[in-house]
């Protein structure tokens, strides 16, 4: 679900852009929603809006991870064509079965290594980059998006032991804005939309984007991070076929190829991790 989410947040974004806004507005405008979202859902559900101490760490990389990821990534394709800087970005899950298994100094599976590598090699087929135009700049900026991705997903489910997942929210985005609020100037500055549809975007992306991190935070309550990770593979699939939907643009055959070979990993994925589940 938060991948699904995720994956049509960058697709409305588009059609905000197109009404006058940008990138750095809608980080921030579905930013602020989230704070407000995180304190009315505290109240009405009663949950514990406060961060115990134990919590404060993981909690303060979360917000640094997450706001990170959404300005370099932005960042990157100012100087990358967007293919190219999507599938840079993307090799985060690898990284995150990397890193998962050096801690817990377990190697993985073979089934696991190649359904990581299948899942990656679809999305260089799905999005089929143009080598023109590399900046290092954009290189250095995703670079970055990937570290802070790996860093969000190991601190969100060591915060989830400590809170819940809307003081997590209201925390997390609260700590991330300044972040976002010293990036802007650099990248546009704040740009309101020219239309009544531009706003209308902008309100789906913040209520997806609080839907997206209530689902996300509450799936690494249940799962690793790693196999969130592998499932966040979806995310570009669905901005590709919400494009194709909204805005009206077409996927060759090998773009489809890849995307049948990315959701074939993660069936193989998910099925391989449940004949293990029976098996406990």
């Amino acid at each position: 679900m938060s991948a699904t989410l995720f994956g049509l947040i960058t697709t409305i974004a588009k059609l905000s852009y197109d009404e006058g806004t940008n990138a750095v507005t809608a980080a921030a405008v579905r930013g602020i929603f989230a704070v407000g979202m995180g304190v009315f859902l505290c109240v009405v559900l009663r949950k514990d809006w406060r961060i115990p101490r134990a919590g404060w760490s993981a909690t303060a990389w979360l917000a640094l991870g997450q706001a990170g990821m959404s300005v370099c990534y932005l960042g990157s394709v100012q100087y990358l064509p967007v293919s190219l800087g999507a599938i840079l970005f993307y090799t985060y899950p690898i990284g995150v079965l990397i890193s998962e298994a050096t801690l817990a100094r377990e190697l993985p599976g073979p089934v696991r290594i190649s359904a990581f590598v299948a899942a990656f090699a679809g999305l260089v087929l799905a999005l089929t980059p143009s080598l023109d135009g590399i900046d290092w700049r954009g290189l250095v900026f995703v670079g970055l998006a990937v570290i802070s991705a790996g860093s969000m997903f190991f601190s969100a489910q060591r915060a989830r032991r400590h809170t819940n997942e809307m003081a997590l929210m209201l925390w997390a985005n609260v700590a991330g804005l300044p972040v976002v609020f010293i990036a802007m100037p650099f990248m546009g500055g704040f740009q309101a939309p020219d239309s009544a549809t531009g706003w209308l975007c902008l309100g789906l992306i913040s209520v997806f984007f609080a839907m997206a991190f209530i689902s996300y935070t509450t799936s690494l309550h249940h799962i690793t991070p790693t196999r969130a990770a592998m499932f966040f593979n979806v995310e570009p699939l669905v901005s590709i076929v919400s494009a194709v939907i909204l805005l009206g643009e077409m996927l060759t055959y090998v773009q489809v190829s890849g995307a049948a070979l990315v959701l074939a990993a993660l069936t193989v994925s998910a099925w391989r991790t449940d004949i293990k589940a029976k098996r406990a």
